[in-house]
Formats: C-alpha cells, structure tokens, sequence
C-alpha cells in the first residue's frame, strides 16, 4: 500500500507533519479528515519519488476583497495575526481556507504576513502583498489593510458595472444576429414561394439576399 507524507492543520490551528498508508490520495485525504486534519500537502513517497499534491481553487474577485476585509477589521480588533488567520479561514469557503491555514503556517514558522502570503498568490495579489508590507513596515498593518480594502472593494464595484454595461449591447447584438438569421432562412424563402405562385418577379434588392 502507497505510504503518503502529510502537512495539515488541526482544529486548533497546529500544523501537523506525518506519514499515512492509503490506496489513494483521495483516501489518504478522507482519512486525516476523519482525525479532524485539513491537509495543506500530500506527497507520495513510492521508489524514492515523491509526487507533490497541493490543494487550490478559483478564487473569486468578491472572495479576495471579503478576506481583505475580514483580516483588516480582525487585525483592527487587536487580535495577533494568527489568530486573524484563524478566524479568517472559519468563515470562508474551503479553497480560501486551505490558503489562508497554508499562510498560517508560514507565520507559524516566524515569518512576516506579507512574506507567508507567497503561499497564497491564487488569494493575495502581488498589490496586496506589497501593501501589507508596507503595513508591516509602518507599525499600522490594520489600518493599511483597511484601506486596502476600501479600494479593492471600489475596483470590485468598477469591474462589476463595466460587466454590466456590456452585457445589454451584447444583448442586443445577439437579438439582431437572431432577426437576420430569422429574416434569411423563414421569412425570404416564403416571399420568394409566394412570387412564384404569381408569376412575379422578386424585386432587385431581394434577390441581392
């Protein structure tokens, strides 16, 4: 049976190393599940290869802004930063909160939030990234992150406008495409069936269609 080496998180936050046997990865997964670990790593250790497995999703605009939000007001209450990222990664979907317990262990390890936050791009752009160090350097990591999130939140509602003031044109072209498709394959075809019961000719611009 493939034996697997593990990097998880516990329910409290403790990032947990070992090994497990399983069929499969997806088994070995289900498995530390079931002693309450969230996996962050998998590798398969097989003849001395070892096969790297790391969990990440899409993550959404709308997703990047409420965790910007979420740690700017959380580090504003005065809690630590790992705490923030505990609490953080509670109350979002389980891609953000493999990345966001992926980061707490970087911190864990004593290194700085922006620099933990590499572990992370699919979550923290390099914008982000380059703002809270700033913070970081500043001594007002919580009130950066704050406006930071003011803005992201602003450039959210941009792109969200532009999205819809392209979707009525887009609307309307798809309508005409629909007419003309109309026009050519039902209503000319029985304008020329009705000519022809006539003994009429169709007129010039007609026939040029």
């Amino acid at each position: 049976m493939p034996a697997f080496e593990y990097v998880a998180i516990d329910p409290e936050g403790q990032r947990q190393r070992g090994t497990i046997s399983a069929d499969s990865q997806r088994l070995a997964r289900r498995e530390l599940r079931l002693r309450d670990l969230l996996a962050v790593e998998l590798k398969e250790v097989q003849g001395g290869v070892r096969k790297k497995f790391s969990l990440r999703g899409h993550v959404t605009s709308a997703q990047r802004v409420q965790t910007v939000r979420q740690i700017a007001a959380l580090l504003q209450s005065g809690l630590p930063v790992e705490q923030v990222l505990v609490a953080a990664a509670s109350q979002s979907p389980k891609h953000v909160q493999l990345a966001l317990l992926a980061v707490l262990s970087q911190v864990r390890e004593g290194r700085r939030l922006s620099t933990a936050m590499n572990e992370a791009t699919g979550l923290f752009t390099p914008l982000t990234r380059a703002v809270v160090s700033a913070g970081e350097r500043s001594g007002r990591l919580g009130d950066v992150m704050d406006e930071l999130a003011g803005q992201l939140e602003r450039s959210y509602q941009i792109e969200q406008k532009v999205k819809a003031a392209l979707v009525y044109p887009a609307f309307l072209g798809i309508m005409a495409l629909a007419m003309i498709v109309a026009l050519l394959t039902i209503i000319v075809p029985r304008l020329v069936e009705q000519f022809d019961v006539y003994g009429s000719q169709l007129p010039a611009l007609t026939r040029g269609v």
